[in-house]
């Protein structure tokens, strides 16, 4: 399947923290650019501890000192959207977005949210309207790649992240989802099988790629193989529906028939959705 980093989109949405770095200004003006920025920085801190109340607080503050800063704005509304307060992180991204139309990063961010609740071809306008203006960002063609694959275009889906791995040199992520793209095409599985190893040498436990490679060997006829990555992918992430989805497709193929069921009857008793696939 298609992935995101560790700290990537699994919770919605992008969270991409910059300081403010508006220049030291002068008199009270400084004071304030100053105080924001380091308002951020302790948010920053807050994230990487798992305070997400914590950073909320602060980039609140900071929001109330620069008001019309867009990039606090984007950060504060990436950690509203993870503690799940996504209508306000929605509103927010839109201010930042009037106020700087052509802020990539809030724009992206606008857009997995967008595709994290269906809303596939409006996920897909932000993305090509911030590629009009950033036509090289390797990120934004990978998440234009994920909005082609979720309303079927495999094929487009394919030229986009081609794109992220050509202008973003090494990135898993984008390895991976140009190996899943294959996948999905019944194409190129050798190349595919190349790119996601690539990816699982950097991220060995990393689901999202095994199960990729779990894919591929199915694709390829070599079940016993697909069978061993999907259940170790289903292993290190067994809320994820995707991966069930895929070994309960192997799992009849192959006419284990019984091991299916038991694994459909685990899935639908589990609480809640599996992990978000978006990056």
């Amino acid at each position: 399947m298609w992935s995101r980093r560790r700290s990537r989109l699994r919770d919605g949405t992008a969270l991409l923290l910059a300081a403010v770095l508006l220049g030291p200004g002068c008199g009270g003006r400084g004071g304030s650019v100053r105080r924001a920025d380091r308002l951020v920085s302790a948010a920053a801190e807050r994230i990487r501890d798992g305070d997400l109340a914590g950073a909320e607080e602060r980039l609140g503050e900071a929001a109330r000192i620069l008001p019309a800063n867009p990039r606090i704005r984007n950060n504060l509304a990436g950690v509203l959207a993870r503690r799940g307060a996504e209508d306000r992180a929605r509103r927010i991204y839109e201010a930042a977005l009037r106020e700087v139309p052509g802020y990539v990063v809030a724009r992206r961010n606008l857009a997995v949210l967008s595709l994290k609740h269906g809303e596939v071809r409006g996920a897909e306008e932000e993305l090509r309207r911030a590629l009009r203006s950033f036509p090289e960002s390797p990120g934004l063609h990978n998440a234009l790649g994920v909005c082609l694959l979720r309303r079927g275009d495999v094929h487009g889906a394919m030229e986009a992240f081609r794109k992220a791995v050509d202008l973003g040199g090494f990135d898993p992520d984008a390895y991976n989802n140009l190996a899943y793209a294959y996948a999905e095409a019944n194409a190129y599985l050798n190349e595919a099988r190349k790119l996601v190893g690539e990816a699982l040498a950097r991220e060995p436990e990393n689901a999202a790629y095994l199960d990729t490679l779990g894919w591929i060997y199915f694709k390829r006829g070599v079940f016993d193989r697909a069978v061993a990555e999907l259940r170790k992918a289903l292993e290190r992430a067994p809320g994820d529906a995707t991966v069930r989805r895929h070994l309960v497709r192997v799992y009849r193929w192959t006419g284990r028939t019984d091991e299916a069921l038991a694994l459909i009857r685990e899935g639908a008793a589990r609480s809640g959705p599996g992990p978000d696939r978006v990056r």
